[in-house]
């Protein structure tokens, strides 16, 4: 059923309710016969009725009320009934009786009102032409509307950790690289000077703490620290390390570097691996050899994954070196290189000068510090009795890539 059938059929109602009306009144006249005002006093009555019904079918399906005068005080007509069902639409005409077609001190205080909440200036109850435009503009806006709630998704629910009974346990032990004796220069970043195997039994688990004691004081040659993963990611990071980032145990001879609040995944049954990797300080130090490290014992913390328990580990027995080199010059390192042609013959022309003979290839690595060649000294022997002026006219060097 659409909006135009339903407001035929609801107004139809309303005239056989008319007629069933008016019929009761002519049949309860023989006794007391009406006046003829009094019965256009009663159509009258029905009538608003009738109006009042069909301005709220008009006003759901858009109808709205037309103005061709300003309305005021002792104003009567429809319009007048027209505007107070209106406002008892609003809520501000509450007259008890209902719309009665009469402008009076209750319909100018609603209006009034009505002025108030929507702005119209001044609220003085007159219903005129600033009013009338408003109201045309109010009831010419086609109502937005309600959107319909978009559900919200149940979100899936996370499975929860299944105990199962049995706290982890873990082993650390150390790996054979970097070496013992690994250098760590001045200016050097990313140095790795000692590595850990962790293995985990039972379930996975989670990593919370990593401890490693010293022998030396490690701010006087390194100035950062990370604790590095078997992919090369970072677990943690301590960066401007001085006295106060390490735990003094003994003076000279024990001192601890302790990473917390770690969450670093350990899954079960699998090698892990934690690496110390350190940046070393760009200004002048003493040298010295045989740095020693150890993981430290009582300092590996672990959680079980599943059972919300720790397990400490004992830490390690074997320790790790590694030298300081502060050299105040840098050296060389010259070696034949990989590519260097071998002893052969070369076929060479008996009327002129045979050109791009190569003897040797050769690399020079830099150490400690970068290095600038200046001069290089070679030396050819010939077995042949005319000597090698008489065989090699020129020796050119060159720079290639590595």
């Amino acid at each position: 059923m659409n909006l135009t059938k339903s407001k035929t059929v609801k107004l139809f109602a309303g005239l056989l309710g008319l007629a069933m009306i008016m019929g009761v009144v002519g049949v309860a006249t023989p006794a007391n016969a009406q006046t003829t005002a009094e019965l256009q006093a009663q159509i009258a009555a029905l009538l608003a009725q009738i109006q009042a019904l069909q301005a709220q079918l008009g006003m759901t399906g858009g109808a709205t009320c037309t103005f061709t005068r300003s309305l005021t005080l002792g104003s009567r007509g429809n319009d007048v009934t027209c505007l107070q069902e209106y406002l008892s639409g609003t809520g501000h005409f509450t007259y008890a009786g209902g719309a009665t077609g009469y402008f009076g001190s209750i319909t100018q205080a609603a209006v009034a009102a009505w002025q108030a909440a929507n702005g119209v200036s001044p609220a003085a109850g007159y219903f005129g032409p600033i009013s009338q435009a408003k109201y045309n503009a109010m009831a010419s806006v086609t109502p937005t509307p309600t959107p319909t709630p978009t559900p919200t998704p149940t979100p899936t629910p996370t499975p929860p950790v299944v105990s199962d009974g049995v706290l982890i346990s873990t082993s650390v032990s150390q790996e054979s690289t970097p070496a013992d004796g690994t250098d760590l220069a001045l200016g050097k970043k990313k140095v790795d000077i000692s590595k850990w195997k962790i293995k985990v039994s039972g379930s996975d688990g989670i990593m919370r703490q990593f401890g490693i004691k010293f022998t030396h004081r490690p701010w006087r040659y390194w100035n950062a620290a990370r604790l590095i993963d078997g992919s090369g990611n970072v677990i943690a990071e301590k960066t401007n390390l001085d006295s106060n980032s390490f735990t003094e145990v003994t003076s000279g001879s024990d001192y601890r570097l302790i990473f917390g609040q770690l969450a670093q995944m350990l899954k079960a049954n699998v090698d892990n691996y934690v690496t110390l990797q350190v940046d070393s300080f760009s200004t002048d130090a003493a040298a010295v050899n045989g740095l020693t490290l150890t993981q430290l014992s009582n300092s590996a913390v672990f959680e079980d994954a599943n059972d919300k328990g720790y397990t400490v580990n004992d830490g390690v027995t074997t320790n790790r070196t590694y030298d300081f080199i502060a050299a105040t010059k840098g050296n060389v390192i010259p070696s034949l290189g990989a590519s260097s042609p071998k002893s052969r013959w070369v076929k060479i022309t008996n009327s002129g000068t045979t050109d791009g003979v190569v003897l040797g290839e050769f690399t020079f690595k830099a150490e400690h510090r970068d290095v600038k060649i200046e001069s290089l000294r070679f030396n050819v022997n010939s077995s042949l009795n005319t000597g090698t002026t008489t065989v090699i006219k020129a020796l050119d060097l060159y720079e290639s890539s590595p």
